[in-house]
């Protein structure tokens, strides 16, 4: 069935349209007539002050062509006063008074105050999710891609540079394309912790002088562009993920990432270990003045959907840290915000003193401006742990067997590259789908 579409205003008596809408001295007993030869609609705003009478909602059908339609606004006693609870009443004072509207009836609209946040009761992390992710969708995959900004960021004049500087080197370039099947985004943002929340993370900038970027296998929800096609491959696995959970589940799920973080980073921290992908990080942001992004603590705002979280917020020691190879729970305690020292931005535009300090313009040299390949760049595992970009992705089958709804001896077959569906098996399948061998 075919919308319609229809154009007017919110209501239509209003004493300061005479002269830009209503001719002269247009008195307000006609300016109906008036509106009528330029609408076919309206919306009866009144009805959110004070219920209109029958009488008047008889006397504007009276009084308008067959095929005119009214939105009627509900009335603020029940959005704003009510606030959306027990309705009832209300609406039984509403509903048939608007109904002498006849076929004119058009939609009751509700209109809700502009301060409101959503219920965090009403919001699970997986609500949470699915709403997140299914917000944005690459236009023209894989050529066009996501760029995730929190509120609380603020960039630095070079952000643009860096990001296009970064997609033409390890993206789109000759040797990225062979070696670019395993990197799932540009993170803007260098993090002080772990995602678990703990403190202690320590970027390989201070033992690897080489390079300025690294590789970490952990996404970033403040500040980072993630890649059309792996964007489209998360939608793919939140779908399978959440119609396998819980049922197909074979062992107890520990939470990897703290609630200071979107529901939608965890299951996004699932499909980067199973696939072994990493994101690129500035290691150079840790330099004074140089960082692309500062992320402003006193703006932050935990995730809606963690607002009623019972958890026992506890101070953490500035000298904590991890062990290698520690699987990172975000267990109860956890914070809600961590401390940390907000970055100084730069104030160039440009990226090219930033990734090369020994850069000026007065270099003939094209070998000058030479980054490392991806594959030779300093990877870290989401532990911190370093580990070969080469050798990632050996924790697709464990994830497959405990939580995909998979066997041991499951058949492998093709399937899409911008799909999950390798990862799960639905419904009792026999046969599971296997991943297009990536490059890297």
């Amino acid at each position: 069935m075919a919308g319609e579409i229809r154009i007017g205003t919110s209501g239509f008596h209003y004493k300061h349209w005479i002269g830009p809408f209503y001719p002269a001295k247009t008195p307000a007993a006609k300016m109906l007539d008036f509106y009528l030869r330029h609408f076919d609609t309206v919306e009866l705003n009144n009805s959110f002050y004070r219920l209109p009478t029958a009488e008047a909602f008889d006397a504007w059908r009276e009084a308008t062509p067959a095929d005119f339609v009214f939105a009627v606004k509900a009335s603020r006693f029940i959005t704003h006063n009510k606030k959306l609870k027990d309705p009832e009443h209300a609406l039984d004072n509403l509903l048939p008074r608007a109904a002498h509207l006849g076929p004119k009836l058009g939609p009751i609209l509700f209109q809700l105050p502009p301060h409101w946040r959503v219920n965090p009761e009403r919001l699970s992390p997986i609500e949470a999710s699915i709403r997140t992710v299914e917000s944005y969708y690459p236009a023209h995959v894989p050529t066009s891609h996501v760029l995730i900004l929190t509120s609380q960021v603020e960039l630095a004049p070079s952000y643009y540079h860096y990001l296009l500087f970064s997609l033409l080197e390890y993206k789109h370039s000759a040797p990225a394309l062979s070696e670019s099947g395993r990197l799932l985004g540009i993170s803007l943002e260098l993090p002080t912790h772990y995602l678990n929340g703990s403190k202690g993370f320590s970027h390989p900038s201070a033992d690897n002088k080489v390079s300025p970027l690294f590789l970490w296998q952990a996404p970033n929800s403040n500040a980072a562009l993630y890649f059309g096609d792996k964007w489209v491959e998360f939608h793919s696995f939140l779908s399978n993920r959440f119609t396998v959970q819980p049922r197909s589940a074979k062992e107890s799920y520990s939470k990897l990432v703290s609630e200071k973080h979107p529901a939608w980073m965890e299951y996004l921290l699932e499909l980067v270990r199973a696939r072994g992908y990493a994101m690129l990080y500035p290691s150079f942001a840790s330099h004074e003045a140089s960082a692309i992004v500062t992320v402003h603590q006193d703006l932050y705002q935990p995730p809606e959907e963690f607002l009623t979280s019972t958890s026992d917020s506890f101070e953490l020691d500035a000298a904590d840290s991890v062990s290698a190879g520690a699987i990172l729970d975000a267990h109860s305690g956890t914070p809600a915000e961590l401390p940390s020292a907000e970055s100084t931005t730069g104030t160039t535009s440009t990226i090219l003193p930033l990734l090369f300090p020994n850069f000026s313009p007065s270099l003939d040299s094209s070998d000058a401006f030479l980054l490392p390949r991806l594959i030779n760049l300093r990877a870290l595992s989401f532990t911190g742990e370093s580990y070969s970009l080469r050798d990632a992705g050996s924790y697709a089958e464990e994830f497959a067997q405990n939580y995909g709804g998979c066997g041991t001896n499951t058949e492998r077959i093709v399937t899409s590259s911008w799909s999950a569906d390798d990862l799960f098996c639905l419904d009792g399948q026999d046969l599971r789908a296997a991943k297009a061998a990536s490059a890297g």
